[in-house]
This record gives C-alpha cells, structure tokens and sequence, in this order.
C-alpha cells in the first residue's frame, strides 16, 4: 500500500522533477540539475522531507498538514467502496531574500506557475505519469489542487526567505477489503 511519504515524493516530483541522487538524497526533486527540462520552470528543486538547511534557492518544501477520510460508511456498520483519504499539504516556495524589491519580482510568478502547473496535471499518478525512480509507476491514484496560498517572510534554519506558502488539496483513493 503506498505511504503518505510516497505521496509526498509523488508532489516533489511534480514540482521539482526528476531525482538527481536517490540514494543519497531520496527526497529531493530536481530536474534542473538532472538537466532533462522536468519540474516547474525557474524553481532549483523541491524538497517532500524538508533537510536542515537550504542550499539553492528558488526552492519548495513540502510539510504534513491535516487530512480526513471519507468514504462509504454507515452507523456501525462497514460496507465495501472507495475510501479517500484527503490531506492539506503545506507547499511552501522560498526564493533568497537580496533586496526586497529584486526578491519579490523573484517570486511572484511562482503565484501563477505552481497553480497552473497542478491545474493541468489534476492527476498526479495515471498508469504512466508521474514515475517513481525505478521507472515504475506510483501505485495509488492521487489528485491535488492548490486551495489557498499568501506571501509573506518565511524563517527556515537561521535564515529568512520570501515565499508563498500554498495549501495543496490531495485526494488519495483506496479501495479498503474488510475482513473478520
């Protein structure tokens, strides 16, 4: 069964593109420095377990928020069906503070980029896209929206950036067999 981090690698993929050294850094997304053009335009990286300190910038985090299940239940009793599990992840895009005026510019197209981005891949995982780092697909069907997000100083490890931080609505859909 996929883990909530599999999920979590599935959006830096997404954002980041192609993983330049699974094995050393397994949770770092970047296709810029793959150098296969994947990932979101202008963005160095993107990191599904946020590491001590940032090295690039422009660079996104993704950070565990809140979820909920739904699915087909009824009063005491389990019926078979579709189970979603709904999480709020924390997406946060953090470009390096220089001056106010030139960091800024840095970072307001990032406002439109990421939610077109999402808005035209609505599901991250079909049978072939987007892949995991063995070339196999990811073994869940996943849908995410970006629901809210503002601007404003981001703290990260003793440093300060200026970001936007985004909610991503992620829909993840199980089919639970229930057993005696």
């Amino acid at each position: 069964m996929a883990t909530y981090l599999d999920m979590l690698d599935a959006i830096g993929l997404i954002l980041g593109g192609t993983a330049p050294d699974s094995t050393l850094q397994p949770h770092f997304f970047s296709g810029l420095q793959v150098g296969d053009g994947t990932g979101l335009s202008g963005l160095q990286g993107c990191w599904s377990v946020p590491p001590a300190a940032l090295q690039d910038a422009p660079v996104a985090l993704l950070l565990p928020g809140a979820f909920r299940v739904e699915g087909p239940e009824q009063t005491e009793v389990f019926i078979p069906g579709n189970e979603w599990i709904i999480d709020s992840v924390r997406l946060q895009v953090m470009v390096s503070l220089q001056d106010h005026p030139t960091s800024w510019a840095k970072l307001a197209p990032f406002r439109d980029s990421v939610t077109t981005l999402f808005n035209s891949h609505m599901r991250l995982s079909s049978t072939a896209w987007p892949v995991q780092a063995d070339g196999s697909a990811f073994p869940f069907t996943l849908t995410a929206k970006v629901i809210d997000g503002r601007a404003g100083l981001i703290p990260y490890a003793d440093t300060e950036y200026v970001g936007w931080e985004m909610t991503l609505r992620v829909w993840r859909m199980l089919q639970p067999i229930y057993a005696p």
